[in-house]
């Protein structure tokens, strides 16, 4: 029994030392040594037989780098989000204005030459188209009606002992005005302007009394009225209604027709008479109120 236990450890002991001694055994999926060494000389020749490909183009910075995200502009800060408050002006009112349309009324002077027949200052209604040509320049067209009482003495017009009862003249004029403009607000204006305009009297047939009957028809005459004036206009409604103050003084020039020229008439008895034209007017003043709608 001894003897067999001292054989089984002394085989033991041989196979530890011959393990010990053998050498490593190479795996069987790699490949040997020079197979390798074949395959890369191989490849090499491939590779000196292969042509040369074309180095692809490089692609722009734009297209290599992502585009960042715009974020949207922010809001407008509302009036009570700011300290302090801001003041806040319309100044888009003056580029929506473009015509300005309304009526006028008040007061027109047209003072007779000479020192016997004479035109007293008479009511006046009308109205007026003004546009904006520029932001600092208008133009106003305008039409005015205008009455004025005839004071006629005793025996004037060469009629020697004769009353003329005259009705009051009747004056049309329709004129133009240039108005460069100063704007001190958004709703107040002031301005000047030069213009020109031309006007028709006329004279309605008079009666008459003491030596003579006279008798005529209408006369009427035309003349030309070159004026400057001055105005103020302030928006009482923005956008809407407007108010205009103006004064304005002129020249009167080019008178004509048979209301300032001598002319025969009737004398009531189957004659006839020489009567004298009613005098030129000497100037022209006005004071206006106008009132108009913003288009």
């Amino acid at each position: 029994m001894r003897r067999s236990l001292a054989c089984l450890a002394v085989l033991a002991v041989a196979a530890r030392a011959g393990a010990q001694a053998a050498p490593p055994r190479a795996p069987e999926s790699a490949p040997p040594a020079s197979a390798q060494r074949g395959a890369k000389a191989d490849d090499l020749d491939d590779d000196a037989e292969r042509p040369a490909s074309k180095a692809e183009p490089a692609k722009p910075a734009s297209e290599r780098t992502p585009k960042p995200q715009l974020l949207p502009p922010p809001a407008d800060p509302r009036a009570d989000e700011q300290e302090p408050r801001p003041v806040l002006r319309r100044g888009s009112e003056q580029a929506e204005r473009h015509l300005e349309i309304g009526p006028d009324f008040g007061i027109w002077a047209r003072p007779a030459k000479g020192d016997k027949v004479e035109y007293s200052p008479g009511f006046a209604w009308g109205g007026h188209v003004r546009a904006e040509l520029l932001p600092f320049l208008g133009f106003r067209a305008y039409v005015s009606n205008s009455t004025h009482t005839v004071r006629v003495p005793r025996g004037a017009l060469g009629l020697d002992g004769t009353q003329l009862n005259q009705p009051d003249l009747q004056v049309f004029q329709l004129g133009a005005r240039l108005e460069p403009t100063f704007m001190p607000a958004p709703t107040a204006r002031l301005w000047a302007g030069l213009g020109a305009a031309w006007a028709r009297a006329t004279a309605p047939a008079p009666s008459s009394s003491g030596a003579m009957q006279v008798r005529y028809a209408d006369r009427s005459g035309v003349f030309l009225e070159y004026s400057a004036a001055l105005g103020a206009t302030w928006d009482f409604v923005p956008r809407w209604l407007t108010a205009t103050v103006s004064l304005s003084g002129g020249l009167v020039s080019d008178p004509s027709g048979d209301l300032f020229h001598e002319h025969s008439v009737s004398d009531g008895s189957g004659g006839t008479v020489k009567m004298g034209g009613f005098p030129e007017f000497s100037a022209s003043y006005c004071a206006a109120l106008g009132v108009g709608m913003i288009l």
